[in-house]
């Protein structure tokens, strides 16, 4: 799925992106009765700019990513890509060594962003359990929340489990 992405131009990860956000969207409205005129043209609007950021944001972080590892083929790129966080330790030299760079490199990132990601989600959650609270109705909507709460154990444990898979990466063949 990700070779995919990689690959894919920009107009249609923007399209995927955009649909990924403004469906969910529609599907809460039309249960919550948000779904009239002006709701939908926010709905639309609001898709459009999240699509637009996500779409840069995607092709950024391809693009760092790819530098990361260095001039590599797509086929070392991708095993490092699955080799990053699951599964054996490649035993390839050069795969070994671009799961090692790209794993450095997605740890600094989730290091830098860390806080900033933790704070963001816990404020949605509490916004959303406050509105719930305040309109006294629509307690499925708390349902949003779980979707909150493994993003944020990700960047709380994601760390942890990077510097394991790092140390794991740096040892040397055969030991």
């Amino acid at each position: 799925m990700r070779e995919r992405l990689v690959t894919m131009p920009t107009w249609a990860l923007f399209l995927i992106t955009t649909l990924a956000f403004l469906l969910p969207m529609i599907i809460a409205g039309f249960f919550g009765d948000l779904l009239t005129r002006a709701g939908l043209i926010f709905f639309v609007a609001f898709s459009l700019v999240f699509g637009a950021i996500m779409t840069l944001t995607l092709k950024r972080r391809f693009r760092r990513e790819r530098r990361a590892v260095g001039d590599v083929p797509p086929a070392v790129e991708n095993a490092a890509h699955k080799a990053v966080m699951r599964g054996p330790v490649p035993t390839d030299p050069e795969i070994r060594a671009a799961t090692l760079k790209l794993a450095e490199h997605q740890l600094q990132m989730m290091i830098k962003w860390r806080p900033l990601v933790i704070i963001g989600f816990t404020i949605a959650a509490v916004a959303t359990v406050a509105s719930v609270i305040a309109a006294s109705e629509a307690p499925w909507r708390l349902l949003v929340i779980a979707c909150y709460v493994p993003l944020m154990l990700a960047q709380w444990y994601g760390p942890k489990k990077l510097r394991r898979r790092i140390q794991e990466l740096a040892e040397p063949q055969g030991t």
